[in-house]
């Protein structure tokens, strides 16, 4: 006997929520903002109505967000200085260009490295921090001062 209540209450709650779709209102209003309500606008605003059967849902979160591409106009504060030396001078950008390969050179292939203190001038071993600090400003100088940019 339950199942007989079943199978006539399940196919009544469909066409009952089929039958109840609801009619959606969208219009803009006086700022420019885009509305969508199961109310009508409470002014006469030019307003279209869809019906919410009809309308086919789109999958959400499935688009990454694409990165905005760099533009050549933004030019950083260092490279403006690199222009700058490289006009002025050449050989003294090929003297920074070649000097920042050989500091590359040796930080790449040496992992125990010495640097002279500021303060005593005594040398003293370089710690992987410096050392990494180092490398990413010979690639840096590289980038600058180098015409092809690399090693």
């Amino acid at each position: 006997m339950e199942f007989r209540y079943q199978a006539i209450l399940i196919p009544l709650l469909l066409v009952c929520g089929i039958s109840q779709a609801a009619t959606i209102y969208k219009w803009v209003d006086k700022n420019g903002v885009t509305h969508f309500s199961e109310q009508p606008p409470p002014d006469e605003t030019q307003t279209q109505t869809l019906n919410a059967a009809e309308l086919e849902p789109k999958p959400i979160g499935f688009d990454s967000p694409k990165p905005i591409p760099k533009t050549d106009e933004t030019v950083s504060d260092e490279q403006k200085n690199a222009n700058l030396v490289r006009q002025q001078n050449a050989d003294q950008a090929d003297a920074i260009c070649e000097q920042a390969k050989q500091n590359l050179d040796v930080l790449s292939n040496f992992s125990r490295v010495t640097r002279k203190d500021d303060a005593s001038g005594e040398p003293v071993m370089m710690t992987d921090e410096e050392r990494e600090t180092a490398l990413s400003d010979a690639k840096k100088r590289i980038s600058l001062f180098c015409k092809d940019g690399k090693k």
